[in-house]
């Protein structure tokens, strides 16, 4: 959700308007609950930056919390924290810190870099508008950044309901329209808290009733700073801003390159909150205004002067009609003109001089000088307090009673920073003061996110990080970690007082270990690494700040890879990953005769995979562009000619391999004497066994027999059962060879005893048999083995009866016989 993303609500709510475009509205939220877990606010009790208790969530905004705080000292100071945690944008993380969503667009991300800059603008308009405080201005008291992975600024907390509700409560009562006293009392003070803040150039742009505290002793404040700031955007070249429609004057609607937004722009809005206390309701939009004018229409704004309102002085429906002028230039030129219409200063300067003062003496007579007063309540206890230079006492209630007007107030106390402050005392008005006075000197804690930093202040190494600081000191403070950058900092007392005596710093990061992971399509051949042109020995190299990487990776079998990457890429991602493309190679193939079908195969994890789908038809000479392998054969074949499978060979990428096939001399290829091809069980003779009730087979079971099984069954050319498991390894192909037609013996291997077969191929195999010949087939069981063993040969010759001699597979029946006609009873094995 982004600036011009917001949901349309009703014109009372902050809108928020891109320059040239139609205006966008901020969500105005109203309380904080929220089925999703990761957007909560901090728990109420908890301790917040290590100085404050969160008392209460006051609610939420457009940008995030608001909470109630209280200074975990002495003071009980009660403060207000507004937290930038913008819905839609962040999420909360299990130690409260803020998230920004992986999921937004970049277009989303330039959104939140507005909005919180926007917040940030905020805090520091205020901090401009209350460097001279202004009982009238709620006062900034501190900007606490990069806290939480976010931002908080921290005001004092004014006690009261907002001007909104105060009217409502009103009007519940049965008192709609305030009287002209009322009126001034409202107005007077925020005017002049307004001519206090456009002297320093800052313009609040959302005066409305929301904005507005009445405190309990019912003097007002302005509040909520957050639409006093415009923004820029160099992509787009346009400047946005914030305002309410109901209060918005023209130009903050109808806006130029840059705006006209300045002083008469706050006085417009403070007619139209003016016109909203005396009639009970709102004047027409700006906009409505203007386009009626533009159409050639009368304005549609009746003045309040030619309204029938009776009881309001004559002078203060004429001022809010000035305020209210669409023209810039026809308003009030200053909050303290605004004010000079409302006292009606204009009629009193035709009395003559003398007049002036003889209505001051009679009013100094007939009326007693009004008066205010001053609660004090600080920290620590036993301070002086001087008023205007002289020591004053406080009452039991610790409050001063103080004439009207502006007032010194300094608190002392030994050990103490003097509290200085400028008050405005109005008639029967109490103004509550809780300063928390700053210690001469103070003991500092130095904290960071690395456990072995060496904190260095004014050149000497700190011991447990601390040291004692003193008033109007100002002091050098370095940081250095390893793999970590130096910082280096000019502090002073007044920050370290505003910071509660605690700095914390976060270390940027200049050297980190990272690793490079490869994903191969298949795992062959061996993978070399080079990180800018040197080898990467192990699994990890370190990377540092300000340096960038060429990564190369190559494998005989796959393209090669080059990348580039940053200290920032590693940093976001210590480990990075990156997937190789299957290489290509090539066979150059010369064949005799023409129009010989060659059918192409590939080894992987002992799986035959068929490259080309249809044989190619090959005249004499041709080109192949095959996948990279280690195990790749082919078979060609042609009717009338023996079929010739090549033996396995590796093809890496970009290779050439030549492969020069006869058909007609296909003896070379190891081919004659093959099998005719057969699906019928082939079945050895039988052998009584004395003693048992079982007959043996007197062989073992040959290539031809098991060949057979593969040619006809479904299985067997899958080399998989009915559950997964594979029948044989691919070494099995050393002997038999695979054609267009089925499966034959190669080179008079048909005798030989099949080898390379798994438990569940012998069992696949044997399961066949009973199947086709309709006989009980079985593997004979260990017990089973063991009585045709044991009277068949003495212990002493076994080895010389196995079918193996000097690493040479023989055929079937090469040794003696048992008593029984058994041959090969102790199978190949060693």
């Amino acid at each position: 959700m982004g600036y011009d993303d917001f949901t349309h609500l009703d014109e009372g709510a902050t809108q928020f308007t891109c320059f040239n475009d139609d205006a966008t509205q901020f969500e105005d939220e109203s309380g904080v609950q929220s089925d999703n877990e990761d957007y909560r606010p901090l728990k109420v009790g908890s301790i917040f930056l290590n100085k404050y208790i969160i008392r209460e969530v006051l609610g939420s905004g457009n940008f995030g919390m608001i909470y109630l705080l209280e200074a975990n000292d002495a003071s009980k100071k009660l403060l207000v924290a507004k937290e930038f945690f913008p819905k839609g944008f962040v999420t909360r993380g299990e130690h409260d810190e803020v998230t920004i969503k992986p999921t937004l667009s970049e277009r989303e991300r330039k959104n939140l870099a507005f909005m919180k800059e926007i917040f940030i603008g905020e805090a520091k308009n205020l901090v401009k508008a209350t460097e001279t405080s202004h009982p009238n201005i709620v006062t900034f008291f501190a900007l606490e950044e990069d806290k939480n992975n976010t931002t908080y600024f921290i005001m004092d907390y004014e006690s009261g309901i907002s001007l909104k509700e105060y009217v409502e409560k009103r009007e519940a009562e049965g008192q709609k329209s305030f009287t002209n006293q009322e009126i001034y009392n409202i107005a007077l003070p925020l005017l002049d808290g307004l001519e206090h803040i456009h002297k320093v150039e800052v313009y609040h742009q959302d005066i409305k009733l929301d904005n507005i505290l009445i405190k309990e002793d019912g003097s007002p404040v302005l509040l909520d700073f957050g639409a006093s700031v415009i923004l820029y955007d160099e992509e787009t070249k346009r400047y946005f801003n914030a305002a309410t429609p109901r209060y918005a004057a023209i130009e903050q609607i109808n806006v130029d390159q840059p705006p006209k937004i300045n002083q008469t722009t706050d006085i417009y809005a403070f007619g139209v909150l003016l016109y909203k206390l005396i009639t009970d309701t709102f004047p027409p939009k700006s906009k409505e205004r203007i386009d009626a004018i533009n159409k050639g229409e009368k304005d549609p704004y009746i003045p309040l002067e030619n309204q029938k309102l009776p009881g309001y002085d004559k002078h203060l429906l004429k001022a809010v009609d000035k305020a209210l002028q669409l023209s810039q230039d026809d308003r009030f030129q200053s909050a303290q003109a605004f004010i000079d219409a409302l006292k009606n200063k204009k009629k009193l300067l035709q009395y003559s001089i003398a007049g002036i003062v003889l209505l001051a003496l009679m009013l100094y007579f007939l009326i007693p000088t009004k008066t205010g007063k001053i609660k004090i309540n600080a920290s620590p206890q036993g301070y002086a307090v001087y008023v205007d230079g002289e020591k004053t006492l406080l009452d039991k209630d610790k409050t001063i009673s103080l004439t009207t007007g502006e007032h010194k107030i300094i608190l002392t106390k030994d050990g103490f920073i003097p509290y200085e402050k400028s008050i405005r005392i109005n008639p029967d008005s109490i103004v509550n003061l809780a300063p928390e006075l700053a210690p001469m000197q103070q003991v500092v804690t130095i904290e960071t996110d690395v456990n072995d930093a060496t904190v260095i202040l004014d050149g000497r190494t700190l011991k447990n990080n601390l040291f004692t600081a003193r008033s109007g000191e100002e002091y050098h403070l370095k940081i250095i970690a390893k793999d970590h950058e130096t910082i280096e900092k000019k502090i002073d007392y007044e920050t370290l007082f505003k910071n509660g005596f605690k700095l914390y710093y976060k270390l940027p990061v200049n050297k980190l270990k990272a690793s490079i992971n490869v994903n191969l399509p298949e795992e062959i051949g061996i993978t070399r690494i080079k990180i800018n042109n040197e080898p990467l020995r192990g699994k990890s190299f370190i990377v540092q700040k300000g340096k960038s990487y060429t990564i190369s990776i190559n494998n005989p079998y796959f393209e090669p890879l080059k990348a580039q990457r940053t200290f920032q890429d590693f940093y976001n991602n210590p480990q990075q990953t990156f997937n190789l493309e299957e290489g290509k190679g090539k066979i150059d193939l010369s064949i005799k005769p023409n129009r010989v079908k060659v059918t192409f195969y590939r080894v992987i994890d002992g799986e035959e995979i068929q490259i080309n789908k249809k044989p190619y038809i090959i005249n004499d000479h041709m080109t192949l562009k095959m996948p990279a392998s280690d195990k790749i054969y082919l078979v060609a074949s042609k009717e009338g000619y023996k079929t010739v499978r090549t033996r396995m060979f590796a093809l890496r990428n970009n290779a050439i391999i030549k492969k020069e096939l006869d058909l007609t001399n296909s003896f070379a290829q190891g081919l004659n004497g093959a099998s005719p091809i057969q699906k019928k069980p082939y079945e050895e003779p039988l052998a009584d066994v004395k003693g048992v009730n079982f007959k043996a087979s007197k062989y073992e079971v040959s290539y031809e027999a098991f060949v057979r099984f593969l040619n006809a069954s479904r299985y067997a050319k899958q080399n998989r059962d009915k559950n997964g498991h594979k029948l044989y390894n691919t070494k099995i192909f050393k002997y038999i060879l695979q054609t267009p037609e089925g499966y034959v013996v190669s080179r008079s291997y048909k005798d030989y005893p099949v080898t390379h077969v798994s438990w569940y191929g012998a069992k696949a195999y044997i399961k066949w048999l009973r199947e086709q010949t309709h006989k009980s087939y079985a593997l004979p069981t260990q017990s089973q083995w063991t009585q045709i063993a044991k009277s068949g040969y003495a212990p002493q010759s076994l080895f010389a009866q196995a079918n193996y001699d000097s690493g040479v597979l023989l055929h079937k029946g090469s040794k003696s016989p048992d008593k029984n006609g058994i041959y090969d009873l102790f199978g190949n094995v060693f």
